[in-house]
C-alpha cells in the first residue's frame, strides 16, 4: 500500500473460495481505492436512432430507477466480466429499451443490444398489453433491483415489465408481473412464463441469483400491492410452446418492507439450509431482513442484529448489497455519503462518495450480530462521480470476483467513466 495511505478499519480475515482462473486486470487500483474502470463514458456509445419518439438522452435509460446485473468474469460473452444497465421507464427514457454495458475486459462502456426503433402504438400514448413490443423486446420500465443475471445460460433477465411508457403514476407507471430474458449468445429477447396477477411486481422490487439452486428469487415491495409475493423463476431456458419460457412458483409472503431497497443472496460455506436472502429495510438506519431457504422453500422472514463500528453517516433506500465470498460478509455501497467531519482532519470534497462498507457476519447469520466495518481507505485519487437522479444507483453496483481478489463496479452517471473499487 502506498505511503500516506491508510484505513480506519480494514480486516486481515479472508474467507477462502474458488474463483474463476483470471487475475485482476493489469488497471486494479491498490486495495481499498477507487479508480476508473472505463475509459470513455455511456454517451459515447449512445445508440443514434433517428425516430422523433426515441430523441430522450441516454442518461434516462442508466439514471431513471434503473438497476443492472453482472455478468461474471469467465463468462463466453464476456470473459473479463460485465456490468449491464437496462431500464428508464415510461416516456422519460424516450421509449428506448436498449442494453449498455461495462465491459471490463476492455475496460470501455458497449453498446450491447439496440432499441426496438418504432413504429409505437398511439404515437406515444399507446398500450402493450403484454409488455412486449412488436420486435419481442420489453416495453422499458423502471428496473429498480428488478434485473438479475443466469450465469449458467448467459441470460440477462429483467424480472419486471411495463404495458404503457407513458408517465401513469398512478399505477406506478403500469408495471406488469411479466418478465423478459435476454440471451447474450443469441441476441434475442424471450418472454418469461406470465404471472396470473399481471400487476404483481409494480414499484421498487428486487431479485436475487441463487448459485445453489440456479433459480431467480423476486420480490416484490410495493405497500399499495395487496398480495406481495416472493416468486421463483426456474428452467430459464425451456420452451412452454407458448412464445414464453421458464417456470414461475408463486410463494406467499406477507410484508416484503423496504421499498426500493437492494438484496443478496447469501450462499451458506456448508450448509443449503442455512441459506439466505437478505434485503434492506430503510429509514433513519438500515435494518436488514433474512429470509432463509430451507428446503428450497422461502421461510418467514427475521431481522438481523447490526452492531456500531464505522457505521455509515446516513442510509439511503437505493443502495447496493454485494456478497463478497472472498471476505464472507455484506458489501455496502450508496454512492450519496455525505463527507465526513472529524475535528482537525479535512476530507477531500465529495469523499462520502468513496466510502464503501462490510456488514461482517457472526458465527449464526440469523441470531447473532452483524458489525459495521469501512473497508475504503483515507487517500483516494479517484472518487466516483454521484449519481444525478435522487433516485439512486440500485443494483447498478456490483461484484466481481478473482482469483487474487474482486472490484466493486459502480456505473453512476452517463458523462462519466464507471468506477471500480478494489476490495481489501
Amino acid at each position: 500500500m502506498t505511503a500516506g495511505r491508510v484505513s480506519p478499519a480494514i480486516s486481515a480475515r479472508v474467507v477462502p473460495v474458488v474463483t474463476p482462473g483470471t487475475s485482476l486486470p493489469a488497471w486494479a487500483p491498490e486495495a481499498g481505492v477507487w479508480t476508473t474502470a472505463t475509459t470513455n463514458n455511456l454517451t459515447d456509445v449512445a445508440y443514434t436512432v433517428t425516430s422523433g419518439a426515441l430523441s430522450a438522452p441516454v442518461q434516462r435509460t442508466l439514471e431513471d430507477w434503473s438497476g443492472g446485473a453482472a455478468v461474471p468474469v469467465g463468462s463466453t460473452a464476456y470473459p473479463g466480466g460485465a456490468l449491464l444497465v437496462h431500464g428508464g421507464g415510461h416516456s422519460s427514457t424516450g421509449f428506448s429499451n436498449a442494453i449498455y454495458g461495462v465491459n471490463l475486459g476492455t475496460r470501455a462502456w458497449v453498446p450491447v443490444r439496440a432499441p426496438y426503433a418504432g413504429p409505437f402504438n398511439g404515437g406515444g400514448a399507446g398500450t402493450y398489453p403484454q409488455g412486449i413490443y412488436p420486435d419481442g423486446s420489453p416495453v422499458p420500465t423502471h428496473t429498480y433491483n428488478y434485473p438479475a443475471f443466469d450465469p449458467v445460460n448467459e441470460q440477462f433477465i429483467v424480472t419486471r415489465g411495463a404495458s404503457a411508457y407513458s408517465a401513469v403514476s398512478t399505477t406506478r407507471e403500469a408495471g406488469l408481473g411479466t418478465w423478459h430474458i435476454y440471451n447474450l449468445a443469441g441476441s434475442v429477447w424471450r418472454r418469461g412464463a406470465p404471472h396470473p396477477l399481471n400487476t404483481l411486481h409494480r414499484a421498487g422490487g428486487r431479485a436475487v441469483w441463487d448459485s445453489r439452486r440456479s433459480v431467480i428469487w423476486v420480490m416484490t415491495c410495493d405497500t399499495s400491492q395487496p398480495a406481495r409475493e416472493i416468486v421463483r423463476h426456474s428452467n430459464l431456458t425451456t420452451n412452454n410452446g407458448d412464445g414464453t419460457f421458464g417456470t414461475i412458483t408463486r410463494y406467499n409472503f406477507t410484508d416484503n418492507g423496504g421499498t426500493e431497497s437492494d438484496a443478496v443472496f447469501l450462499r451458506h460455506p456448508t450448509d443449503a439450509d442455512q441459506d439466505l436472502i437478505v434485503y434492506g429495510q430503510f429509514g433513519t438506519s438500515l435494518t436488514l431482513r433474512a429470509v432463509p431457504i430451507v428446503g428450497g422453500v422461502p421461510q418467514a422472514r427475521a431481522t438481523l442484529t447490526l452492531s456500531g463500528g464505522n457505521v455509515p453517516a446516513t442510509v439511503h433506500r437505493s443502495a447496493s448489497l454485494m456478497w463478497s465470498a472472498r471476505r464472507g460478509s455484506i458489501l455496502y455501497y450508496d454512492n450519496r455519503q455525505p463527507d465526513p467531519t472529524t475535528p482537525g482532519f479535512s476530507f477531500p470534497a465529495g469523499y462520502g462518495r468513496a466510502l464503501v462498507y462490510e456488514l461482517v457476519p457472526p458465527a449464526n447469520w440469523l441470531t447473532g450480530t452483524w458489525t459495521w466495518r469501512l473497508l475504503s481507505v483515507l487517500d483516494q485519487p479517484v472518487i466516483p462521480s454521484q449519481h444525478i437522479q435522487t433516485s439512486g444507483l440500485y443494483s447498478k453496483a456490483r461484484l466481481f470476483a478473482y482469483n487474487d481478489g474482486e472490484l466493486v463496479v459502480a456505473a453512476t452517471r452517463h458523462d462519466t467513466p464507471a468506477y471500480a473499487f478494489r476490495v481489501p
